[in-house]
């Protein structure tokens, strides 16, 4: 059921073959690499251990450069999630890359009594959660406008399972996006919206189900890609070897 539910969101998940054995979720590596761009593996560390990598903000950091920092042509900050300082975190499961997918299968795994949250960690190359959903939010002179580079609508006819998991797990509000010209006609597709009825942006599941894990106690990495991973016997560990030297 997990997987086959994760696989929906194009994630490969390699799982323990033995309740000791730590698991890996790999979600959409190649992608993200194709999108932003390949990470050096050593690099000196930015404040608070973490490496100063700014990547999958460049477009933020860029318009602000051009525009002034307080340009409504800029859009606002990603969230930001609580990060682990582990150099060296030992972990039961470890899920490659903060999109939907791994995210997906962590919040269910914790949920179902599966796993405790404490033992996933997290591992994500950028310094932003939802991978290819690319929301901007915060444009425009009132501030409220919210624009999706990736993802950005449910279509329940062909992407039921993902309908059903934003509205009715999550519980997050959608609206009809681009509604029939006769309006007795059904919708067929949705945006999610925030409080106010406004376009909230479609990384918002992706980041409420983040906010879930780590609640649960997940422990998050950012800019940390994944450079190879071993293991030395069918039912044994497994080590990541990820960038800037670090391991897991």
């Amino acid at each position: 059921m997990m997987q086959s539910s994760a696989a929906f969101f194009a994630a490969a998940i390699f799982l323990p073959s033995a309740a000791t054995a730590p698991g890996i979720v790999i979600n959409g590596e190649p992608e993200r690499r194709a999108l932003f761009g390949s990470l050096p593996t050593t690099s000196p560390p930015g404040e608070c251990g973490l490496p100063e990598y700014t990547g999958a903000t460049s477009t933020i950091m860029d318009c602000r450069n051009t525009y002034g920092t307080d340009s409504w042509y800029c859009p606002e900050d990603f969230p930001m999630f609580p990060t682990s300082s582990e150099t060296s975190p030992n972990c039961e499961l470890a899920v490659v890359g903060a999109g939907a997918g791994g995210l997906y299968s962590a919040m269910r795994l914790i949920d179902t009594g599966k796993m405790q949250g404490s033992d996933i960690c997290i591992f994500e190359m950028t310094n932003r959660v939802a991978g290819r959903l690319y929301s901007l939010r915060g444009l425009g002179p009132n501030r409220d406008l919210s624009v999706d580079a990736g993802g950005y609508r449910t279509w329940p006819q062909f992407t039921p399972v993902l309908h059903a998991l934003i509205t009715e797990y999550l519980n997050i509000p959608m609206e009809c996006y681009d509604p029939p010209p006769n309006a007795s006609d059904p919708c067929a597709v949705f945006n999610i919206i925030d409080e106010t009825g406004n376009k909230a942006g479609f990384a918002t599941f992706v980041e409420v189900m983040m906010q879930k894990v780590v609640d649960a106690g997940a422990r998050f990495f950012p800019s940390r890609a994944l450079v190879s991973f071993e293991q030395t016997e069918m039912d044994g560990p497994k080590t990541l070897h990820l960038s800037y030297g670090m391991t897991a």
